[in-house]
């Protein structure tokens, strides 16, 4: 073997040899990034997850009695994580559900026996649901160190749509 012919072959494994650290390089930084695409899309996720919860807590808070919108949005909540297990499950609501009534009925004297009577009527006013999810993102975990999950809140208000009935 000639000495030409050496260097030709030495520097045929020198151009495999730095291919090779290349292709190396590249699939751990491709690797990174896809786990960070994979993170994002998983907040992304739980967020638009959780603004769905809120709107249809504070949608059926406010169709019913005002007095029991509080334990309708828990029940929706409740199903919700029920529902959905897995990654992100662990909605809560953030009491108090606020509730603001613009007008309702008036209760009436009965001029029978002097005792007050719920005429019955249009209930008008809003509520308010606010709702919080914990993610815990996989790189994130990592370079938080094991911390607390990040947390997210949506907040959502409806107007009331509910009939007293008459007592």
């Amino acid at each position: 073997m000639t000495i030409s012919n050496c260097a030709k072959s030495l520097s045929r494994r020198r151009v495999a040899a730095a291919s090779l650290v290349e292709v190396t390089c590249g699939s751990v930084v491709l690797f990174l990034v896809v786990i960070i695409l994979v993170d994002l899309g998983l907040l992304i996720y739980g967020v638009s997850l959780n603004d769905s919860v809120c709107r249809d807590a504070a949608r059926k808070s406010a169709s019913g009695n005002p007095i029991q919108a509080e334990s309708r949005a828990l029940l929706l909540i409740s199903q919700m994580n029920s529902r959905n297990s897995g990654l992100v499950s662990h909605f809560r609501l953030v009491p108090p559900v606020e509730i603001e009534i613009t007008s309702q009925p008036k209760l009436r004297r009965n001029p029978e026996n002097d005792v007050l009577v719920n005429p019955g009527g249009l209930v008008t006013g809003s509520v308010t649901v606010t709702t919080q999810v914990e993610i815990t993102p996989f790189a994130l975990q990592f370079v938080l160190g094991g911390k607390d999950p990040l947390k997210f809140q949506s907040k959502q208000t409806f107007p009331i749509s509910y009939v007293m009935p008459p007592d």
